[in-house]
């Protein structure tokens, strides 16, 4: 049986606390987004940042079983940035003078599982159909890199690293998405460029539209929505950096980029709860 729960790290810390007072035995496997406890009787209890609908391990399934038997080995993980930034004029950015504009990638992730081979057409337009989130997270999976604490009668024991063997599922595709959003902002260049995030790039100059929209379609064949931001918006916060506009259709949007040192305190306050 498995309980699922929102991860707050001072409430797992809690958890974890409890559970060695009692003098418990279990396993504790850690992730940056994720966090099972698992006791002998086989009993799991998972904290997750943001619960998933079942389709994401579905379409998981229906990946692995094309992709894997044409797996590519090689390390893509250490080339990735995943974002960047042009520190000079990003944070400055407040007011619709110049205009802000946002080209977004779609479907990037399994658009380039499709390009390289590893998926179907058939699959692909299956992962189209699923919430772009939904569609991220099953291809993630594949990345799952877990540190796993061994407890016994409430005391720390063991700890180890578990990762995936298929990993690469994952980040080579994030690799090539990475890649094609570094050759959008040379296009672009550092004068007009303000940042990009996975599969989205924002900039200033609509002048350098045609020869983007030639670059994603003929050099990357990929697919893209084109549109100008209003009201745009950029904060650092310490711990992220809080981004607000409003797209043409979908109105007001708010997101944050996660400074990788916000994920690192999480992990470190539940490990430090494990290990003393």
């Amino acid at each position: 049986m498995k309980e699922t729960y929102y991860r707050d790290p001072e409430q797992v810390a809690h958890r974890i606390n409890t559970l060695k007072l009692l003098k418990a035995n279990f396993i504790l496997k850690q992730s940056n987004y994720t966090t099972t406890i698992i006791f002998p009787n086989g009993a799991k209890e998972l904290y997750v940042n943001k619960m998933r609908s079942m389709d994401v391990f579905k379409a998981n399934k229906v990946i692995a079983k094309e992709a894997i038997p044409k797996y590519i080995e090689a390390d893509f993980e250490e080339r990735l940035e995943y974002y960047g930034i042009n520190p000079s004029k990003f944070l400055e950015v407040r007011i619709e003078k110049p205009p802000i504009y946002n080209i977004d990638l779609r479907a990037a992730y399994p658009t380039a599982l499709k390009n390289l081979g590893l998926i179907s057409e058939k699959t692909y337009k299956y992962l189209l159909r699923l919430d772009k989130l939904d569609r991220l997270a099953c291809i993630g999976m594949f990345a799952a890199k877990k540190t796993v604490y061994t407890i016994s009668q409430g005391e720390f024991v063991n700890v180890e690293t578990e990762e995936s063997e298929h990993k690469n599922i994952f980040y080579l595709p994030a690799y090539i998405t990475d890649e094609i959003m570094k050759a959008c902002r040379r296009t672009i260049g550092e004068a007009d460029f303000l940042f990009y995030w996975f599969d989205g790039v924002y900039f200033t100059g609509k002048r350098h539209f045609k020869t983007l929209a030639k670059e994603l379609t003929e050099t990357f064949k990929i697919d893209f929505k084109f549109q100008q931001l209003r009201n745009f918006k950029a904060q650092d916060t310490g711990e992220t950096i809080k981004l607000e506009f409003t797209e043409p259709k979908k109105g007001f949007k708010q997101f944050a980029i996660p400074k990788r040192q916000t994920l690192i305190n999480a992990n470190d306050l539940i490990h430090q709860a494990v290990i003393q």
